[in-house]
């Protein structure tokens, strides 16, 4: 993984004896210095502001597009029959909505968990962790303004192909309890 991460450019990334977790002795790991954490919310305020600053920038909500058509003048066709005319069509999700890619054949849907655990402010370092098992298992910290949240999921199998939900929910608290035992609740 490293030499890999090497020849992909990413010259910082290091091996390290462990990893920065205060608690417990992780074993050697990689880190992956300056690194981004995403916010989903923030991202999406952040376009509809820059959508809706253009002054032909729309948004249109609880509208089902079941057709596009990308020509010169994009045509979006929406279940109740109406059609949204435009330059350009985005189509921003997991799976292409469409046919024109046939990438949703090849993929298989998954079930994922995740528990909120809340902690003391400020006892884990703002970090993205995960490991290697299988299931596989992660966390990042979530700053609230009193204390913080432990995001941690994982235990993720096909999707129909599992019903102990519980018991992964369980797994899940448990794996990070271990790690960070100063964990006061799984709240969420």
């Amino acid at each position: 993984e490293l030499e890999a991460a090497h020849r992909a450019g990413l010259n910082e990334v290091a091996f390290v004896s462990r990893a920065p977790i205060e608690d417990f002795d992780t074993g050697p790991a990689l880190r992956f210095p300056n690194q981004g954490q995403f916010h989903p919310l923030k991202y999406l305020n952040g376009l509809v502001r820059a959508i809706t600053a253009n002054e032909n920038g729309r948004i249109f909500i609880n509208t089902r597009a079941v057709d596009f058509k990308p020509d010169d003048e994009a045509v979006v066709k929406t279940e109740n029959g109406k059609e949204i005319r435009c330059k350009h069509i985005v189509v921003a999700t997991n799976t292409p909505v469409n046919d024109m890619v046939v990438m949703h054949t090849k993929q298989m849907p998954y079930r994922s968990y995740v528990v909120g655990c809340r902690l003391p402010k400020g006892r884990v370092s703002r970090a993205l962790f995960w490991d290697t098992l299988d299931p596989y298992h992660y966390a990042r910290l979530q700053p609230m303004p009193d204390y913080d949240i432990l995001i941690v999921g994982g235990e993720d199998h096909k999707t129909g192909q599992a019903i102990d939900f519980s018991d992964r929910f369980h797994r899940l608290s448990e794996w990070a309890r271990q790690r960070w035992p100063m964990i006061e609740s799984v709240d969420f």
